[in-house]
């Protein structure tokens, strides 16, 4: 009987409990990104969701305007944007674009 009783937990925790942690996980990641989208700002460079790289010119209420090359400006939905861009492939033309002032 208390064998069953062991058995019960562990199952419960194995179906239970794991896919709430990574639930706990997932919302907090949700969260890390939002509070880095409310902090946005001109002059950022940042990656889309999509994976398109470009320097932020203007963060509006809902959205963003990406520089994605000299003098094209797109825009996107604040969400869209996932984090900032610490490094770029050396040589590309990525680097001389985004890494500019």
């Amino acid at each position: 009987m208390p064998n069953d009783i062991i058995l019960i937990v562990l199952v419960l925790l194995v179906f239970v409990g794991l896919p709430l942690i990574q639930i706990r996980k997932q919302n907090k990641r949700v969260q890390q990104i939002r509070d880095f989208q409310d902090r946005l700002g001109p002059g950022m460079v940042v990656k889309t969701t999509s994976g398109l790289h470009g320097r932020v010119t203007h963060v509006g209420e809902t959205t963003v305007d990406l520089e994605v090359a000299k003098g094209v400006v797109t825009t996107w939905e604040k969400v869209s944007i996932l984090e900032t861009v610490d490094a770029v492939e050396p040589g590309s033309q990525q680097a001389s674009q985004l890494t500019e002032d």
